[in-house]
């Protein structure tokens, strides 16, 4: 009577499943798919299978449910001795679910995630990147507003990456006789309607699972901020042009400081980079993997979850890769990129006379061309300046467009694109792919 009112160990109740599973044959109740059902078609009974009969001979006190995911659990292992698959022998899957350390059930989550990245792993590693033959990197400069692009055809380019004009912030020397220069408008509001017009024209341009990266800063020179970043995000999602997927955050490491009249706030040392996109579920995306040499590890989960904080989530297997996010999670915050400004003495070695008053670095571009674009496509920047976009392109193999109002600039990006496009190198761009492979 003592055993019968007792709770049984996890251990108990596992070594005794697996025992009475030895004794029912695996032919029991195999076609599960057998239904019997009467003249009208309706449902009787389903057969039973090895699992429910091995419950009922422990009297229900476990599921079996919960005798099925023990019983793949210890069979996976089985298999993993005879083929030799220490890595997960090593997970030590049994052993925890006897230990009590892990539910039944999340030592299957365990196993199908450690056979998932095992599978990608295998179809992945190895596979190299390959630069289509021939590849002829090309790039097209106008000098125009690019309020209209009539000469880019619609639908394609694969990704744009834009930083525009702030606004009430500098000056580009770009106002006429008959039209301000753009972000010295009156208000935020009429500032936003003028750059819907440029941004109406890149949803045009742009594929249906294209990317729109747009970096935008805000400053208030005027005491507080306009948000006018954040109007504009919105007005594109309201006509139906874009969609935000991401805020990601350019933390400028070397930011001007802040003259002494706005004191009395905190130095603005960020800016954002919006992801946009056309479809929100059918973008094109490939995450940067870099894969372990190490083999796959059960680690424990997180703390500090559920409203009390207190609670801990589920031990998972270790990712045998890392992606961008991880190299994020590492510097403490998630959607952050941590990077100087542009260094304008660069700008010297192609023209000792040049400056520029918002220098823009192509290793900001890298990440969001190699995880939208495929080599070969298009790369679009309709505010180019000085074509900083366009060397972050090239230099992965991309095809480059760039608008550009201001003739200085304009003139200087058409010594830049070939000065720096002396550098690209097929083998620079291989080892960029390859990132998503191994």
């Amino acid at each position: 009577m003592h055993n019968l009112q007792r709770v049984k160990t996890q251990a108990e109740i596992f070594y005794e499943s697996q025992y009475y599973l030895s004794l029912i044959p695996d032919e029991q109740g195999k076609r599960n798919d057998l239904i019997q059902a009467d003249e009208e078609d309706e449902v009787i009974s389903k057969g039973s299978n090895r699992f429910e009969k091995a419950a009922k001979m422990m009297d229900d006190v476990v599921s079996a449910q919960t005798i099925r995911r023990m019983h793949k659990v210890a069979e996976a292992e089985k298999e993993a001795a005879v083929d030799g698959n220490t890595e997960l022998l090593e997970l030590g899957l049994v052993e925890k679910i006897v230990a009590g350390e892990i539910t039944p059930s999340n030592a299957e989550n365990l196993l199908k995630n450690y056979n998932k990245y095992a599978k990608e792993r295998e179809e992945e590693k190895d596979v190299q990147f390959s630069i289509p033959e021939g590849i002829d990197v090309t790039y097209k400069l106008f000098n125009e507003s690019s309020e209209k692009m009539t000469a880019v055809e619609t639908e394609s380019v694969q990704t744009v990456v834009t930083s525009c004009p702030y606004f009430d912030v500098r000056v580009y020397g770009n106002a006429t006789d008959n039209k301000l220069e753009l972000g010295h408008e009156e208000s935020p509001e009429e500032f936003v309607d003028n750059l819907m017009v440029h941004f109406r024209e890149v949803a045009r341009v742009l594929r249906p699972n294209g990317s729109f990266f747009l970096n935008f800063g805000e400053y208030g020179f005027k005491g507080h901020s306009p948000l006018a970043s954040n109007m504009l995000v919105l007005r594109l999602h309201e006509e139906g042009l874009f969609n935000c997927v991401n805020e990601i955050i350019f933390h400028k490491t070397n930011g001007k400081p802040e003259p002494y009249a706005f004191s009395r706030r905190l130095s603005r040392s960020y800016e954002k980079i919006y992801h946009l996109v056309k479809n929100s579920d059918s973008y094109d995306y490939y995450p940067l993997k870099i894969w372990r040499e190490e083999p796959m590890i059960v680690q424990n989960g997180f703390t500090n979850r559920g409203v009390d904080g207190k609670s801990t989530s589920a031990m998972n297997i270790r990712k045998p890769y890392t992606t961008f996010k991880d190299f994020i999670d590492q510097q403490r915050y998630e959607d952050v990129i941590h990077s100087s400004a542009a260094n304008t003495a660069v700008y010297k070695k192609i023209d000792p006379d040049f400056d520029h008053s918002a220098p823009y670095d192509p290793k900001i571009c890298v990440l969001a061309i190699l995880t939208t674009s495929k080599p070969g496509d298009t790369v679009l920047d309709n505010f180019s300046g000085t074509a900083s976009t366009g060397v972050a392109a090239m230099n992965l193999g991309r095809n480059y467009i760039g608008y550009e109002v201001n003739p200085e600039y304009h003139a200087f990006a058409q010594k830049r694109l070939p000065f720096d496009l002396s550098d690209y190198s097929k083998e620079s761009v291989e080892h960029f792919e390859n990132m998503k492979c191994n």
